[in-house]
């Protein structure tokens, strides 16, 4: 698991091309979105004599509130023309290059400090007035005679929830809005499917005060040592503002609300607004986004309740992006790279978007169709008429197990296209002598492998098969190390053990209905792999390599050919606990045929939600229940023939999550002396077939992939 919510960048700070097209994919070879001469940083070559800058523009609210603006205009402006906005809480003049460039362009461009950050009035609470006040600025902005009575907005991230919702109020001149990466509050902020992060924290000291704390939100290694000291110490989630030096009443006040849609909702379009909307719209998020689950959220509700001829007005890009990139892509994320086609000129497209709508434009070149997705492996843009369409179907692995267990990435259970015909009733020759909370193996205490690095720091290729021999390896009762054997030609792994019968043959251990893993709360082993801010947190294998007995490992066989992948994954577990509540995470990765690994797509649940994400149902201990998890983020990639999956399904133990105790109390107050021990079991027999859906891409991608082969991820 990468810590949640990576840092915010510069690029966020300062935020950072007819006719319905033929279906197909765009190779960074021949398109001119993926040429290497445009700029991608945030300093664009705008000739300082081609804008007028107004500094201080006050724009009134109904409550007597003014913001403070900055306008950029092209010199000499003699017509009036559209004007577009954004809306932020890290001061305006952070988007001064935005401005310069938009009005080269030759629109009207204001930057606007939110209500209580900058030089505007009133006092900021976090997310709660943007709606109201956004409404207010474009029907004020409207009037002035240097625009034509168009307004549109632009902006990413706390800009992008602005923009919604701003839309939802439906003030009359908003001609447009294009989202990016744009909040879901309650979907994906300030928690994940109801799990907070430490990250809050975080974000909540960079807007404290009127003007950002830039310097001390980027020292990760500041925030680093405030979440180890926070989790060392085992205090209550409550008490995290104050163990970094910020007592502050939005963190308190958002905690209280554990069930994060039902005080949240209130911010989020209603089924009505959805269905008003008749503005077109330009969604854009990554596949590493932290806030794609809430511009998923809002694309998914507007195509659900819009009307036909809105929702055809609805453009969606998925690009291979992190949180910054929407706004600034980047040739690399987390240790993975991506082809020149991925390095889409955005600001360029946002503006040909507005020319397209304000000004009777062409539609931009790059929008082939109304979803553009990009598959990573093939480096290539694929386009569908629907998110739906990228999407084929599933191809369901259903988990197993032999004598080995699944206890690690180095003892495995496996990924299968069939499910057990083990019998729940027998359970196999193993299960019936292990009670429930007994490990059957655990990860060695003295194998710490942090980036591909085992015990003593040596650097090393890990691949699913390789055998770590350590104190407590599984031995044979002659002492002998039993080796894992490699997959067979069914993919299945076997353990070979010396077999007793008079022919001296080897037999494989037998197949068994449940595996199981224990979490302990007070465990503070994780720690000693959270020591630093670590950039490569899509590659890096620290998480999959070091459970410390908390957790469960499921590799599939090596992949025949090139196989692509877009939608979502959905997993369906068959669980048994001891306690009436915990956490899970679940993580997919696809593990090179070097050893090599790049996290596809991950998902927490909240045992007590697993029904509901706003009523609680704990667990009755001792019953097995299905639970599913469906709100992993979409991925497209094209996996390589000879990789595997992997699937890590463990509870999150870990600086950067909100701690889980187990004792069914209130997760932010809930102490170490409440602390209790989960034994999770996972079933995966023929009563209880617990699986993994993979998501099968449809043709949209039949272009090759422009990169050179490589078993590095960091060119994949």
């Amino acid at each position: 698991m990468p810590p949640y919510r990576k840092p915010i960048s510069a690029a966020e700070v300062s935020d950072a091309s007819s006719t319905r097209p033929d279906t197909g994919a765009i190779c960074a070879s021949g398109d001119s979105i993926g040429a290497d001469n445009h700029r991608h940083d945030d300093k664009l070559d705008t000739p300082p004599d081609a804008v007028d800058v107004t500094f201080g523009i006050h724009i009134p609210l109904r409550d007597g509130v003014h913001l403070h603006a900055n306008l950029y205009r092209p010199r000499e402006q003699s017509a009036p023309l559209p004007a577009i906005f954004t809306l932020t809480p890290y001061s305006a003049d952070n988007y001064h290059d935005c401005g310069m460039y938009f009005a080269a362009a030759g629109f009207a461009f204001l930057t606007v400090d939110v209500r209580g950050r900058g030089n505007s009035e009133g006092e900021f609470e976090p997310f709660l007035n943007e709606g109201q006040d956004g409404h207010d600025a474009v029907e004020w902005l409207a009037t002035q005679p240097w625009c034509d009575g168009q307004v549109a907005m632009w902006g990413g991230s706390y800009a992008g929830f602005d923009q919604w919702a701003t839309l939802r109020l439906a003030p009359p001149h908003l001609a447009t809005v294009a989202p990016v990466a744009s909040v879901g509050t309650g979907v994906d902020y300030p928690a994940l499917n109801n799990i907070t992060y430490t990250y809050v924290m975080q974000w909540l000291t960079f807007v404290g005060g009127r003007t950002p704390n830039n310097n001390l939100f980027r020292d990760q290694r500041h925030w680093v040592h405030q979440f180890r000291r926070h989790y060392l110490e085992e205090r209550p989630f409550d008490q995290l503002d104050q163990v970094v030096g910020f007592p502050n009443p939005h963190f308190q006040e958002w905690i209280r609300h554990p069930a994060t849609p039902l005080h949240w909702q209130r911010l989020l379009p209603t089924p009505a607004q959805f269905a008003a909307i008749d503005r077109p719209v330009l969604t854009l998020t990554g596949h590493y986004d932290d806030d794609q689950p809430g511009a998923l959220y809002y694309y998914r509700q507007h195509m659900l309740h819009g009307t036909a001829a809105a929702c055809d007005r609805h453009y969606l890009v998925i690009g291979p992006w992190d949180h910054p990139g929407t706004r600034t892509p980047q040739s690399q994320v987390g240790g993975l790279g991506f082809g020149p086609a991925s390095r889409v000129d955005l600001k360029a497209l946002h503006r040909d978007w507005y020319r397209w709508v304000m000004r009777a434009g062409d539609r931009p070149a790059f929008l082939r169709d109304r979803v553009a997705v990009y598959l990573t492996g093939a480096e290539c843009w694929g386009y569908a008429p629907s998110l739906e369409a990228v999407t084929a179907g599933c191809r369901p692995l259903f988990l197993q197990s032999d004598g080995n267990g699944a206890s690690s990435a180095f003892a495995a259970g496996d990924l299968v296209e069939a499910p057990s015909e083990v019998s729940g009733a027998t359970g196999g020759a193993t299960a019936g002598a292990q009670a429930c909370g007994t490990a059957v193996h655990s990860v060695p205490a003295n194998v710490v492998a942090a980036a591909g690095t085992v015990d003593s720091g040596t650097a090393v290729d890990v691949a699913p098969t390789m055998t770590v021999v350590a104190d407590d390896a599984v031995t044979s009762s002659t002492g002998e190390v039993m080796e894992n054997s490699g997959p067979n030609e069914a993919g299945n792994r076997t353990v070979m053990a010396p077999d007793t019968s008079t022919t001296g043959a080897i037999a494989p251990a037998p197949l068994r209905s449940w595996d199981e893993y224990a979490y302990d709360p007070r465990d503070l082993r994780p720690a000693t792999i959270e020591t630093e801010p670590f950039d490569n947190w899509i590659t890096d294998q620290r998480y999959a390599l070091n459970l410390f007995g908390n957790g469960v490992v499921y590799h599939s066989a090596p992949l025949p050919a090139d196989t692509d992948i877009a939608g979502q994954f959905r997993l369906l577990l068959w669980l048994e606990l001891d306690v009436p509540d915990t956490d899970f995470l679940a993580t997919v990765y696809e593990i090179l045929p070097d050893g090599g690994s790049i996290m596809l797509s991950q998902d927490v649940l909240r045992a007590r939600y697993r029904h509901s994400l706003t009523e609680e149902t704990f667990v009755t201990p001792g019953t097995v229940e299905c639970y599913e998890f469906a709100r992993f983020p979409f991925i497209a990639r094209r996996l390589r023939r000879g990789s595997r999956l992997r699937l890590v399904i463990r509870c999150p133990n870990s600086i950067y999550w909100q701690k889980n105790r187990n004792s069914g109390g209130d997760v932010s107050r809930e102490t170490a002396a409440e602390a209790r021990t989960a034994h999770v079991r996972v079933y995966h027999d023929t009563d209880r077939p617990s699986r993994l859906e993979v998501p099968l891409a449809a043709p949209l991608w039949s272009e090759p992939a422009d990169s050179p082969s490589s078993s590095s991820p960091a060119s994949s």
